[in-house]
């Protein structure tokens, strides 16, 4: 909303009157090697196949959820090892 009201040149008259939201810096980091085995160990006790596979995966390539989750086998490609 910000950058649409800069591009039409109406933040400057709202600025004054918006609070914005607090930022979190304490989100968003790596796990440990001994969490992620715990998260996989966990996993693995889980009734879902899938679970250990899709995070594995996701620890692999940093992928998103949505990315993961929406693959298509044509993405795979076994023989260089890269999605």
């Amino acid at each position: 909303m910000q950058a649409i009201l800069k591009r039409s040149g109406h933040w400057a008259s709202l600025q004054p009157n918006v609070k914005m939201l607090a930022t979190r810096d304490d989100i968003g980091r790596a796990i440990s090697s001994e969490e992620e085995s715990a998260l996989l160990e966990a996993c693995g006790m889980s009734r879902s196949r899938s679970l250990v596979p899709f995070v594995t995966l996701a620890t692999e390539t940093e992928a998103r959820f949505g990315v993961i989750r929406t693959l298509k086998w044509g993405c795979v490609d076994f023989e260089n090892r890269c999605l």
